[in-house]
């Protein structure tokens, strides 16, 4: 019996074509799924500074811009460690500056635990709950504050910017 190689290389041609196209669908359709589960997961509209930090209290206004008039809990990290968790549920009504000064935004206020004299860092992160409360992630405001604690603890004092401001209270 004799076989015409033409007739063979048509149906192996379209063979190898069908299973590239296959294989990059299948590729396209993983990169979705990745995509479309980091989103979920991990994108969220936070905004928000921390106003205030020195050896006695850090504070603050954040807004969930997907649900600005809903409360969000905030935790607060010295120098990478865990000092307080509080929730931002104080409307923030009035600001310097108007730009600031968002529908929705609220305030949030951490007494800072006693701490030894030195330089510290502060910083605030937003719980963020996804997949109806079976994963909670921590985003951070976009600015750490840095402030001192001197000798004293009624002498703690802001650094903002390299400028040295005496904390007042």
């Amino acid at each position: 019996m004799m076989f015409d190689k033409n007739l063979m290389r048509k149906p192996r041609s379209s063979l190898v074509i069908f299973i590239i196209a296959k294989a990059i669908l299948e590729t396209l359709f993983v990169i979705f799924l990745v995509v479309s589960f980091h989103y979920r997961t991990f994108y969220s509209r936070f905004d928000g500074r921390i106003d205030e930090a020195n050896g006695r209290r850090v504070a603050g206004w954040m807004i969930a811009e997907a649900e600005p008039s809903k409360p969000v809990e905030m935790q607060l990290y010295i120098n990478d460690e865990f000092a307080a968790s509080s929730i931002a549920d104080r409307p923030r009504r009035s600001a310097a500056n108007v730009e600031l000064a968002q529908e929705g935004a609220h305030k949030f206020a951490f007494d800072v635990p006693p701490l030894a004299a030195g330089n510290y860092e502060a910083r605030v992160y937003v719980v963020h709950e996804s997949g109806g409360g079976d994963r909670r992630t921590l985003q951070a405001l976009p600015q750490p504050a840095r402030f001192r604690v001197d000798a004293e603890r009624s002498e703690a004092s802001e650094l903002n910017g390299g400028f040295v401001i005496k904390a007042t209270e």
